[in-house]
């Protein structure tokens, strides 16, 4: 009972001299991301059938297909009756959305073809008119279609159900979609070579990583002041596993062994790069200067989530409270250029939301920190 007594005293006064002791946090000036989410903003979780998701999506899908209206030559179909947006990209199926389905699945397998048909769209909205536009081939495979590609599927309806693709069109690229804003064709946006692969090997004692890229087999060591982003922050190499897919840039091929100065990790929904076209992943794309395009600053009010938009509320110039939607894969440019989720920003901060007007309904293209 005494030994019972004393332990709570001495617990007791260590609390005492903890809650004594002044802090030592670094104050938060609003643009340490080290302190990210401690002031998070406030998220209204709107239900899968909310309205307001369903009427964006008409907007923008009209928006979308409003410059396809010429006939397809195979199919004696106009391109906007028949052209899906390609939502999500994973091992064995694509989702894509069209007039009717909101959310659908097309099954591949290795005997899908794939071939790139290059149709210019006879309009497209002001401040769209440089968007990315995938580039002509038909050496294509599944792994290098990304979400907002714009594709006609032909294939047959399997026993169980599922529509199985035996040919996949690749007609263009949608408008809006995260990092359209860096595509400039064969323009490299980086210092030396660009490839990719599967990370096989990490090396903790010698801070190298083995992959199997597209280059070959490669063993990886990171260069003086080099950099590795992993979900849009700066990591260690150590921080690599197996199996992770990785975009790694280099100076020099020294056959197997490459001193690389800049590597990011990609997520599972992420496609490779396509030759020497601009990547998100690229260093020094992030650009602070005004972009082709109508832009609005302001500071965050809320954000409100949907099945394919969330709508994100700014509060502008004279107290004008104004609606922006936002692909819910569109993510968010921070003050030093990195990417961040958008349920890391904080309320009051202060953004600059770039923008396309569709009969009144605002959808970003581009929000910055600032």
């Amino acid at each position: 009972m005494r030994l019972h007594t004393r332990l709570t005293r001495a617990l007791l006064a260590v609390m005492a001299v903890a809650i004594s002791l002044p802090s030592t946090a670094a104050p938060n000036d609003g643009k340490d991301r080290s302190a990210r989410g401690s002031v998070s903003v406030r998220i209204v979780i709107s239900p899968n059938n909310d309205p307001n998701d369903a009427r964006a999506f008409q907007h923008w899908y009209g928006g979308q297909m409003r410059g396809y209206d010429r006939v397809d030559p195979e199919t004696g179909e106009r391109y906007s009756e028949i052209l899906q947006i390609v939502q999500e990209v994973s091992n064995g199926w694509l989702s894509v959305s069209n007039r009717e389905d909101f959310r659908r699945a097309i099954v591949f397998n290795q005997r899908t073809k794939v071939v790139f048909q290059n149709v210019t769209p006879t309009w497209t909205p002001p401040g769209q008119e440089h968007t990315y536009r995938p580039q002509p081939g038909n050496n294509w495979t599944i792994s290098r279609i990304r979400p907002g590609d714009l594709i006609i599927a032909e294939g047959y309806l399997h026993a169980n159900g599922k529509f199985v693709s035996t040919r996949i069109r690749v007609i263009g690229h949608a408008w809006g979609y995260d990092d359209d804003y860096y595509f400039q064709p064969n323009y490299p946006s980086y210092e030396g070579n660009r490839a990719y692969g599967d990370v096989l090997l990490v090396d903790q004692r010698r801070n190298e990583v083995e992959v199997r890229a597209n280059i070959g087999y490669r063993t990886l060591s990171l260069g003086r002041n080099g950099t590795v982003l992993i979900n849009g922050r700066r990591a260690n190499i150590q921080e690599l596993r197996k199996g992770d897919r990785i975009v790694f840039y280099y100076q020099r091929d020294h056959n197997r062994n490459l001193e690389v100065y800049h590597i990011v990790r990609l997520d599972a929904q992420q496609a490779y790069p396509r030759d020497t076209e601009r990547y998100w992943g690229d260093p020094n794309v992030y650009d602070y200067a005004d972009n082709t395009g109508t832009w609005m600053e302001g500071t965050l009010d809320y954000i409100s989530t949907g099945a394919m938009f969330n709508r994100m509320v700014l509060r502008a110039d004279r107290g004008h409270v104004v609606t922006f939607n936002l692909p819910t894969q569109m993510t968010i440019i921070d003050y030093d250029g990195t990417r961040i989720p958008i349920n890391r920003l904080r309320e009051g901060e202060k953004l600059r939301v770039y923008y396309t007007d569709l009969e009144g309904t605002l959808f970003a293209t581009k929000v910055v920190c600032r």
